[in-house]
């Protein structure tokens, strides 16, 4: 009986551990999503900027 109640109080506690796994890998990848979108926004930010550079030295 006392092993059984064991299996079972290690198995929850193993459930719970995989599941807080799973949500740090979520929540790492969403971070490292967010960060890839918010450099391709600098970059884009930085090629509009270069353009408009580009533009100015046009104009006499």
């Amino acid at each position: 009986m006392l092993l059984v109640i064991n299996s079972v109080v290690h198995t929850e506690i193993l459930t719970d551990t995989i599941f807080q796994l799973c949500n740090y890998i979520l929540m790492l990848v969403s971070n490292l999503s967010l960060i890839e979108g918010l450099k391709s926004e600098e970059n884009s930010f930085k090629n509009s900027k270069k353009q408009s550079e580009n533009r100015l030295k046009l104009c006499p």
